[in-house]
């Protein structure tokens, strides 16, 4: 529908049975292209638009199955290819225990490359393993091409606690990139272990933090490649690292050496 000022109302859904579902309700509207003042008969125009879009997989729109169900939800602008999303709402939903992520993201749709910054309070990791639709995809493993994202996606995650391997790691944050064909690029990693003692004498974690840790796998062929460093803040040092390990890998059949 077309407004008074020329913008367009679009209203979209599709997929739904075998593919997710993509609920799009936006305005766009056609602007003159930043040019300089001599080139001003001669410029073109580019779309504009505003709205909400919405992502569900898996149940209800999808047969369960090896798939986490999940719905994503943002609030968008976007000026020709760039889209910003102002908020995102990711909702991942395994038997009923729904863990809720919030912040903003970015899709570029000409290197289609997706980056989504999240924070959530609490992060339940040993339930979404042990879902059906999690458990599914981890048995196809990792190099059949089934947890391969169909957009490059930069990830930036915190959380404040993340329960994995019953046990509750606090202040944990990730921060990589999922390529087309299966690769991952683990830029870091940190968060607080279980044990140790807090100023109060109450049980805390030690800090650990794993950076820059280059081309985790590959689709056809688990490939492990990089530098790796490991560290945790020491007192006596004012919090500076007391220990330290940096590793270097080429791959699995290659040499792998360490420095302490």
């Amino acid at each position: 529908m077309a407004g008074s000022d020329g913008s367009l109302s679009l209203k979209l859904t599709g997929g739904g049975d075998t593919m997710p579902r993509l609920e799009l309700d936006a305005r766009i509207t056609l602007k003159p292209e930043d040019a300089p003042d001599a080139d001003r008969v001669r410029r073109g125009l580019v779309p504009e638009a505003e709205g909400t879009a919405r992502l569900t997989v898996g149940p209800p729109v999808q047969p369960a199955g090896a798939v986490l169900p999940l719905t994503l939800a943002a609030k968008f602008a976007s000026r020709g290819p760039l889209v910003q999303a102002k908020t995102v709402e990711l909702e991942l939903d395994p038997g009923g225990k729904a863990a809720r992520l919030s912040g903003n993201g970015r899709l570029d749709l000409r290197e289609a490359r997706l980056g989504l910054t999240l924070r959530t309070r609490r992060l339940d990791l040993d339930g979404l393993l042990l879902s059906g639709g999690a458990r599914g995809l981890l048995v196809q493993g990792l190099t059949s091409g089934a947890l391969t994202p169909p957009l490059l996606l930069d990830l930036d995650l915190s959380a404040e606690s993340v329960a994995l391997g019953l046990d509750d790691w606090a202040d944990v944050g990730f921060r990589g990139t999922f390529d087309r064909t299966g690769g991952l690029v683990l830029r870091r990693f940190e968060g607080r272990a279980p044990g140790g003692r807090d100023r109060r004498g109450d049980r805390r974690g030690r800090a650990v933090g794993l950076a820059a840790l280059h081309r985790a796998y590959r689709r056809r062929d688990t490939q492990l490649g990089g530098t790796g460093a490991l560290s945790r803040p020491d007192r006596r040092r004012g919090e500076r690292d007391g220990y330290s390990r940096r590793t270097r890998f080429r791959d699995r059949h290659g040499p792998l050496c360490g420095r302490h």
